[in-house]
């Protein structure tokens, strides 16, 4: 029965760091900033 508990929280701690790290690859927002005169634009994400 503990290595049942063992597995169970090993997997809980992989998929809790897996999600962290999927949430840091894709920002949530872009932020694009165009100049008036020319019309550059520049994207920052946050």
């Amino acid at each position: 029965m503990t290595s049942t508990y063992e597995d169970l929280l090993l997997f809980i701690l992989i998929l809790s760091v897996l999600i962290l790290e999927i949430k840091w690859l894709y920002p949530k927002w872009i932020v694009k900033v165009v100049r008036s005169p020319d019309g550059q634009i520049r994207q920052y994400t946050i």
